[in-house]
């Protein structure tokens, strides 16, 4: 009798976590999809990296890096 009872508190304790882990990770799937969606098209501009999407002439005026593309719908990647 007493293993049932056991058996039956584990069972709910688990059926608990697994519903607060799962809504969990897809809160923080859908904040992470909030975070990276401006930048889908210009991987490059993502803020800390220190590189922003710029024309060569520009890159090379400011005396910057040129990365190359890296999905930048326009010019290059630039490090400054």
């Amino acid at each position: 009798m007493n293993t049932i009872v056991i058996a039956v508190i584990a069972l709910i304790i688990l059926i608990v976590l697994v519903l607060i882990f799962t809504g969990r990770i897809r809160i923080t799937g859908e904040e992470t999809e909030k975070v990276v969606q401006p930048y889908t098209g210009e991987k490059c501009s993502i803020p800390g990296t220190g590189r922003t999407c710029r024309f060569q002439n520009e890159c090379e005026s400011m005396g910057g890096l040129n990365n190359g593309q890296l999905d930048c719908t326009v010019g290059i990647c630039c490090s400054k």
